[in-house]
């Protein structure tokens, strides 16, 4: 294993992690964006 990759491990595995997070968290943001138009859209024309 590269010396240099064995010390930053640590700090890749964080940035990994946040990006993942990040993402998740954006799919999920979208979705619910989404979902919320839908449903104005549904309940205006029941009006």
């Amino acid at each position: 294993m590269d010396p240099w990759l064995k010390e930053n491990m640590p700090t890749i595995m964080m940035f990994v992690g946040a990006a993942s997070l990040i993402g998740v968290a954006g799919i999920f943001v979208t979705y619910f964006i989404i979902k919320r138009r839908i449903q104005k859209k549904k309940n205006y024309n029941a009006e």
